[in-house]
């Protein structure tokens, strides 16, 4: 059957294959994300996409931003997919103090593409654009 595939989902009576590219950054593009909170923070994005019963394809932790390629339910927009893995690493600034330095640890926008291929300069300009400031 479709639905064995590892990356299909099913949610409900659908069947769907639901591949996004997401990216957002820290909050004034701050280079935090580094070593142990950057180590800390795969551990929550996997245990949160677990709890959404989203697949993560690839995942890549730069300083200041994330970029995943996730395989979601069809009963989840990309959106609330976006928020709730922003809401589920909001543990990062009770565990690591420098962090609480940060009026908040994440930007309120993001980067959604269904896009096969998202390629780097893409993300690079819209990273680019996020305010070093706000």
């Amino acid at each position: 059957m479709l639905a064995t595939n590892k990356h299909y989902k099913v949610a409900n009576s659908t069947v769907a294959m639901l591949k996004y590219h997401l990216v957002w950054s820290t909050r004034r593009r701050r280079d935090v994300l580094k070593g142990e909170v950057a180590d800390r923070l795969e551990a929550l994005l996997h245990s949160t996409a677990q709890e959404l019963g989203i697949d993560i394809i690839r995942l890549s932790i730069e300083p200041d931003y994330v970029h995943m390629h996730v395989v979601a339910t069809p009963n989840l927009a990309p959106t609330q997919i976006v928020y709730r893995l922003k809401n589920g690493s909001a543990a990062l600034r009770d565990e690591f103090d420098d962090l609480k330095r940060i009026p908040s640890m994440w930007t309120s926008s993001s980067l959604v593409s269904s896009a096969p291929n998202l390629r780097p300069d893409e993300i690079q300009l819209y990273i680019q654009a996020q305010s070093k400031s706000a």
